[in-house]
């Protein structure tokens, strides 16, 4: 049986990730030392600063990258493998929740136009693609699937053609871009090699990894190209040969090694401003990897690292968390760290459900426990717009 500290240390693993670089997304590393100092603990973004609040996190509160995660585990525990349209449909059916809140002129309860739903922190390719599931999945090449996965390298630790399989599914109910469906295929690979080969060297893990991404892109040309958007045999892999270099690069100096992954996404996507943290699967996924492999007897310091390099904090700081809290479980994920987390109890609850295929009791449907959670903070974002307009600021 799976240890369930394994199981455990990756849900929380990256809801903790997710939560500490919730507050500081889309900054630049300057703006988080000029902000912070060096971030080794949740932070409150500085909304006196902003001139809308919508960015505002509730401390504690994870994105929607702990929510799709958990999603994938309720999914897998009720269903054994994971399967498109039912995740859609619990997608939809969170999207369709009613979040309410006062309004900061009147106080009347009004519903919210901040949130997709009970979904928080959502890309406009996953808001689409919810709102009509009929429709053909865009060619979104972000790292949305990546963020997700851990659940199913958990699930499927020791089952390599169902763990490439089910991660390549979860990222097709979103993604018809192969970069989706490796980079899924390459994190789950990652949570899977952490929990079952404590003394893999850094190179021989990466390599593992990029060829796990490699033979998830085989299976997509083989199995799945139906599903797959015009012309993209010419991008079939290049997400795995990302990985192959990164296992070449990953002796350099940190930043050396960033600038050569932001190199390598800029030849393959032809854009120009690319950086290594950026919300791509060719950027932020290899980036987590690196981290998570230079700091792999160290969950702490592997995402204090991650939340400090800006960009896609929450994501990278997820990826980061979940293969570092699933090599080293849950013991080595500081409680201070835990205490912050709003939904600890349920996050546990899916990390030992993840271990023993069954739900334990007290558990909370999703959507139900993540409407309670919107709610908490569309009403504590609504304070603290009436508070922010009172000294000024709005």
């Amino acid at each position: 049986m799976l240890s369930k500290d394994r199981a455990q240390g990756c849900l929380i693993g990256l809801a903790v990730g997710d939560v500490l670089g919730c507050p500081v997304e889309a900054m630049s590393p300057h703006e988080i030392k000029t902000g912070f100092g060096r971030i080794e603990d949740l932070v409150e973004a500085p909304v006196q600063a902003m001139r809308d609040t919508y960015y505002w996190r509730l401390p504690g509160l994870h994105s929607d990258d702990t929510q799709q995660a958990l999603s994938i585990t309720d999914i897998l525990v009720e269903n054994h493998e994971i399967k498109e349209d039912v995740l859609l449909e619990v997608w939809k059916e969170m999207a369709q929740t009613v979040i309410t809140a006062p309004s900061t002129k009147t106080g009347r309860i009004k519903k919210c136009k901040e949130t997709f739903g009970c979904h928080r922190g959502t890309g406009s390719n996953f808001r689409r693609r919810v709102k009509n599931t009929a429709a053909f999945a865009p060619p979104a090449n972000g790292n949305g699937a990546a963020m997700r996965v851990a659940p199913v390298g958990v699930w499927f630790c020791r089952e390599r053609k169902a763990r490439i399989e089910n991660a390549v599914r979860s990222a097709l109910a979103t993604s018809s871009h192969p970069h989706a469906a490796a980079s899924a295929a390459a994190v789950a690979a990652a949570v899977a090699l952490g929990i079952d080969n404590d003394s893999m060297n850094t190179r021989v893990f990466l390599e593992a990894v990029a060829n796990e991404a490699l033979l998830a892109e085989t299976f997509l040309a083989e199995k799945c190209a139906d599903q797959l958007h015009a012309g993209y045999e010419g991008r079939a892999n290049e997400f795995s040969d990302a990985l192959f270099q990164l296992a070449e690069w990953h002796y350099l100096p940190l930043q050396d090694a960033l600038t050569k992954i932001a190199d390598y996404a800029k030849s393959c996507l032809g854009l120009d401003k690319i950086f290594a943290t950026k919300s791509f699967a060719l950027t932020a996924v290899p980036t987590a990897l690196l981290i998570s492999a230079r700091h792999k007897h160290d969950f702490t310091e592997g995402v204090i690292e991650a939340v400090n390099l800006g960009g896609d904090t929450d994501t990278i700081g997820a990826l980061v968390g979940a293969i570092l809290g699933a090599k080293n479980g849950l013991e080595t994920v500081p409680v201070r760290y835990q205490q912050h987390l709003l939904a600890r109890e349920q996050v546990l609850l899916r990390g030992q459900a993840l271990a023993t295929g069954r739900k334990g009791p007290g558990w909370i449907c999703l959507p139900e426990l993540e409407r309670e959670l919107t709610l908490q903070e569309a009403r504590a974002r609504s304070k603290l717009r009436g508070e922010l307009m009172e000294k000024g600021f709005l």
